[in-house]
Order: structure tokens, then sequence, then C-alpha cells
């Protein structure tokens, strides 16, 4: 503010302004060359703040909710998503305090000022209880080591809850399961053993004690003869690309028995979690570099015979197999969609595959045994890049006149999805989308065509950002059916059905539906 000069005569009054800034609400006075005066500071009107953010387990980054937040006085709790807030806070310095049973507790000093205060968290586990097992696999009766031998150990936390910690014995019958991590003191286990050929023998309700124990298992052998094979070891890379051949060894046991023939078999497949149906419906295509080339030659392209999955031995011994493998399903040769996969072995000397003449004849001897299959190992498939043969991840079906439109890319050709149709008219459409656009030029599909019946099919993509009419036309029965188009980037794509020759509605079929990608865009 300007100066100013002020001049007053005697009993004369004015007004004069000033700026002040105080530092506290109270009444200043105000002295200027004898002149006095005063005036009040009030506080203004004061801004609160809110906290909010996500509480995540630090191990997995996955959301907690649940959890007990408590600041000032003030307590919420995170929702299924780890989100919380707390409102209208008076900005300051305060305790802010994480609690969920079983984590834990989690405190800080916090500041927090007006306005919106974004405070993400962490939490850890409740220290757990660690302890290591060990020790030998041997036949009661011979005294002999077993090998392959599966041994099992289990916590129950809940009434649909455990934590479950499974390991082999080696050639030599040990076995080992170190840093096994448990809840509850004293730690209270269920310990099973399992080998083929043997009894199972399973202990309810173990001590435990943290660190190291030490426990031997006899087992009793329960089939009328001793020597049976059994698998060692295996040897397969880390990651495989979906789609693309790997190489593979593993090394088995088998028994001489009048010069009969052994098969053994490596999978690779889903793991046990995962629902039955989608369990079996993934398993890698072994190619058996052992079968001799004019065997391997007749057998064909037929992924259920033995040039899928089998390796015949014609001696006996431990013998390794060098062979090579390719990430497809055994269904319909399509790469294996991208996961974690287990590895799992076993051997039988129940059915042999034998080439006579120019067909593939299974034989069966007197000695029949087949061993479980058990898990060995896990291996990680990761997504191919380019040039394969790519199936929709999700459906869009507007009407809802489609059965089971999942079946239509479920890697299956045992299933289907289906619509009904009356003579003449288009079904609805079922539009299948990729979850991520490629560069393609052509798409498949495998639908069912009926006898006596003109069945045809409606075929457009999602091509550049516009739909593009493909095919439209009938189609042969149940095999793979290619049609190509001008190349683009294409995200989904859309299919209707329709008949023309018989009076009555009747149900069409899509097995599958497919499109070829260039490129991952």
């Amino acid at each position: 503010m300007a100066e100013q000069n002020v001049t007053l005569n005697p009993g004369e009054s004015r007004v004069v302004s000033f700026e002040a800034i105080p530092h506290e609400a109270k009444t200043y006075q105000v002295s200027v060359n004898g002149l006095t005066g005063s005036f009040v500071a009030s506080e203004g009107p004061l801004e609160l703040a809110n906290i909010y953010g996500v509480v995540t387990f630090r191990k997995t980054g996955a959301p907690l909710g649940g959890v007990k937040i408590s600041v000032d006085g003030i307590t919420t709790y995170t929702n299924a998503s780890g989100e919380y807030l707390i409102e209208n806070v008076t900005p300051g310095t305060y305790l802010m305090t994480l609690e969920k049973e079983g984590y834990d507790l989690l405190w800080d000093w916090v500041t927090i000022v007006a306005g919106n205060n974004k405070i993400d968290a962490e939490m850890t586990l409740v220290p757990a209880l660690m302890a290591s097992l060990h020790g030998y696999i041997t036949d009661v009766d011979t005294g002999a080591t077993i090998a392959g031998a599966e041994i099992t150990v289990v916590e129950k936390t809940g009434l649909m809850e455990a934590n479950v910690y499974k390991t082999f014995s080696d050639i030599n019958g040990f076995y080992s399961l170190e840093n096994m991590a448990f809840e509850n003191s004293p730690i209270v286990v269920d310990i099973s053993a399992e080998a083929g050929g043997y009894s199972m023998i399973k202990l309810e309700d173990e001590g435990l004690a943290e660190g190291d124990n030490t426990l031997d298992f006899d087992m009793v052998w329960r089939l009328e003869t001793r020597d049976i094979p059994y698998f060692i070891d295996y040897q397969l890379p880390d990651q495989i690309v979906s789609g693309e051949e790997f190489p593979a060894s593993f090394t088995i046991y088998l028994p001489y028995y009048q010069q009969r023939k052994f098969d053994a078999i490596l999978t690779i497949r889903l793991p046990e979690t995962v629902p039955l149906d989608e369990y079996l419906k993934f398993r890698a295509l072994i190619k058996w570099k052992f079968l001799p080339d004019i065997l391997y030659d007749q057998l064909g392209d037929d992924p259920h015979v033995g040039k899928a999955d089998w390796i015949r031995f014609d001696q006996a011994g431990v013998l390794t197999a060098e062979v090579i493998g390719k990430a497809v399903t055994m269904a319909i040769l399509a790469p294996l969609p991208p996961g974690t996969y287990e590895v799992s072995a076993s051997v039988s000397s129940k059915d042999t595959h034998i080439y006579s003449g120019d067909k593939l004849s299974r034989s069966s001897y007197g000695f029949r045994y087949t061993s479980d299959l058990i898990k060995v190992g896990t291996v990680e498939i990761l997504p191919q890049t380019e040039n394969f043969w790519a199936s929709p991840t999700s459906h869009y079906d507007p009407s809802g006149s489609w059965g089971y439109p999942e079946r239509a890319y479920d890697w299956r050709m045992d299933r289907y999805a289906s619509t009904k149709v009356d003579i003449n008219e288009w079904s609805e459409p079922l539009e299948l989308i990729l979850d991520s656009p490629v560069l393609s030029d052509k798409a498949r599909f495998n639908a069912a065509f009926n006898p006596n019946i003109n069945d045809e099919i409606d075929l457009d993509v999602h091509r550049d950002g516009v739909w593009v009419d493909v095919y439209q036309g009938p189609f042969e029965d149940e095999v793979w059916v290619e049609k190509a188009f001008t190349q683009g980037v294409v995200d989904r794509a859309r299919i209707r059905l329709r008949h023309t020759t018989k009076e009555t509605e009747i149900r069409l079929w899509l097995y599958e539906f497919q499109l070829f990608c260039i490129e991952v865009i």
C-alpha cells in the first residue's frame, strides 16, 4: 500500500486504511504518532484432509480386503480391492496403523496436509515357523532303496485350506523337503509316502520340530513280482516357446521280461488345480527319435497313436531317451496357451505299439504294470509372437442364442458351440475376440456339415477398424477350412451359420475358429 500523510484539525476525524499480516487470531492494538486504534483478526475456514490408498500383499501384489486402518481415532476397513478412504481429517501428524489377522501389524507416523493424501501400503504375513524333513525310503523286506517315491506333507490351516509340500526320492532313495513354512504352533501335519508297487504309508497328526527333522519309511511290496519299471530323471528346458520344438531327455529303469517291450511317457500338461476338463485339454506333442524311421513315417499325423507321446524300448536296464518335443496340443496340434505346466512321467508294460505290415497295433503281455503318472517338475510355456494360429480368448453373443460359445475357441475338437437355425434363415452373429490385435491375412474354422443339408457360413473379420466380408457359402464337414483376406490388423471375427434344405429348425455346430498371426501388434 502507498504511503499516506494524514493531517487532522482539532475535533476532526478521518478513516485511515492500512495493511497488516496477523500471525494468530486475536485483537491487535495500533498506535501511530499518538493516534491509537485496534482491529480483530479472526480465523478463516479450515480446509480438511482426506486419506485414501490401496493395501496389498507384499509377496504377490494382490489386494488385501478387510484390513483395519486407524488414524486419529477414525477407523475404516479396506474393500475386496484393497481400497480404503478416510474423510474430513484435520491436517497434522498422526500415528496410522494397519491390522489384519495373520499379517504383521503395520504402523507409521504420517503427516497429513489439506486436500487429498494418497497412502498405499504393503503388508507381510506373520513370520512362519520353518521346518525341514528328510530321510530314506527303503523296502521293508530287502532293505533296497526306493527311487521315485512321492512324499507329501500337509498342514491343515482351515476347513478347505492347507499348506502342502511334495517331493520325490532320488535314485538312492533319499528325499528332502527344505524350508517348509507352517502357520500353527506347535507344527502338526499329515505325512504320506507313495511308490509304484508299494502300499501307501500315511501318518496323521505327526508333530514336527522347528528346524531339521528326520523320518525314514520302510515300505511293503504289494504286487506279485518285484522287478518293475520306474522313472528316474528327465531334462527339459526351463522355458519353451509355444508351438516350437524343444529338446528333452528322460531316464528310466526297465526290467527284463523275456524281451518284452515297455512304454514310457513324458507329458506336459496344465496343473491339477485346473478343472478336470481343462486339465486334460492341453498336452505337449512329443515326437520320439527312438522309433525306427520306417515306423515313424508310417504312423501318419494322428496324434493319438504311438508317434505322439510314446517311446518303445527293446532292452532292459537303466535307459536314457533323447527326444524332440513340440509345444502343441494333442487335440488339434495348435500352440499351447502360455503358462506354467506340470511335467509328468510314467512307465508301463501293459500296452506296446508294434508295427506289422501296414498298420499299427497294440499287444498286451502277461505281466501288466502301469506306474502312476507322477509330477516330476514344471516348465514355463512362453507366448508366440509371429507366424502361428491364434485362438480368440473371449466372445460377444448379443442375442444370447449360441449354446456354449466359449467352446468355439477352447482348443478342443470333441465339443462345439451351437445355434438353432430355421430353414433359409441366418443365425444370429457370434463375435470371437482376440486378447491382442494381430497382423493377419487368413482365418480358419472347423464346423459341422449335416448329411443331406446344405450348410453355409458367413465369415467377417474386423480389420483396420472396419468389418470386412471374408467368405459366405458352403463348407466342408468337420475339417479345417482356411479363407484368405487382404492383410491388415485384426482384433475379432464374426460368424453366422444357416441351412437351406431341411424344413425344420436344426442346430449347427462350430468346433473351432482361429486367425493366423503374422505378428502380434
